[in-house]
């Protein structure tokens, strides 16, 4: 299980209840069930204790070889488009929609540190406000593989989600794995999932505590917090998930013929 279907009503006109029921369904005829976030996995212990025994927690991963490309890029190595903005950037890519992104907050932010530019990559359904905004920048979708061209001009990794949304507030985002996988910077708003990485990442619980970790961000960086953020999920690679997902199918597999 991915995310928490039943709480998205922005994307689809399927009654919650419906989702709710299909949900149920499957868990009961289910030989494995896996839940990719933590908030989900935890609630899941609590409100079907029957399926326990079953359910496991797997984790978003990362093509950690792929992002890391823009630990070690030069900024003459990055594309014109984001080489022509200035600097700092503060960098987001991923989806955008109206309802994800936290634009009150963007605005605040803008608002207080005019010198910051926000640089957004990625599909949308229709312009967000805050484009209207001169220092943010929607250069819309780019390829998988220039992803890490465009994360190395970046200075800080963003995450401005808002959290007063149900849907979200289970998700479980992968960008925030490729962020660190880039070595970059990353500062995001409360979000379940992460937070047993506070302090890896930087969690910003206010529009003033954002900026100051952003600040911190850009002041107070090192090395050695560039390589524990690089650390904390080179190991956590798709591959690694497979090989999890196949050993417990093999395990499932074999008790069955015996």
């Amino acid at each position: 299980m991915a995310d928490k279907y039943e709480a998205n009503q922005m994307d689809h006109a399927t009654s919650s209840q419906v989702i709710s029921s299909m949900h149920v369904g499957l868990l009961a005829r289910a030989d494995i069930i896996y839940y990719s976030g933590r908030k989900l996995y935890q609630e899941a212990l609590s409100s079907h204790p029957e399926t326990a025994s079953k359910s496991k927690l797997l984790e978003q991963a990362v093509d950690f070889e792929h992002f890391a490309q823009a630990a070690t890029l030069a900024e003459s190595s990055t594309p014109e488009d984001i080489r022509r903005i200035p600097t700092p950037r503060l960098g987001y890519f991923g989806a955008i929609e109206s309802w994800l992104m936290d634009q009150k907050l963007i605005r605040y932010v803008a608002s207080r540190r005019p010198d910051w530019h926000w640089v957004l990559i990625g599909l949308r359904a229709a312009p967000l406000d805050i484009e209207t905004l001169p220092t943010v920048h929607y250069l819309g979708s780019r390829p998988y593989d220039q992803v890490p061209l465009y994360a190395a001009g970046f200075q800080v990794c963003v995450l401005p989600w808002v959290t007063d949304n149900e849907f979200v507030n289970y998700g479980s985002a992968i960008k925030v794995r490729e962020y660190l996988a880039t070595g970059k910077p990353v500062v995001i708003t409360p979000l379940y999932e992460y937070e047993h990485m506070d302090g890896i990442l930087r969690i910003a619980r206010s529009g003033d505590d954002f900026i100051d970790k952003i600040e911190d961000a850009l002041e107070r960086d090192s090395l050695d917090k560039k390589k524990a953020r690089q650390a904390a999920v080179v190991g956590a690679t798709w591959d690694a998930r497979a090989e999890a997902v196949s050993n417990d199918i093999t395990a499932i597999i074999e008790k069955r013929e015996r």
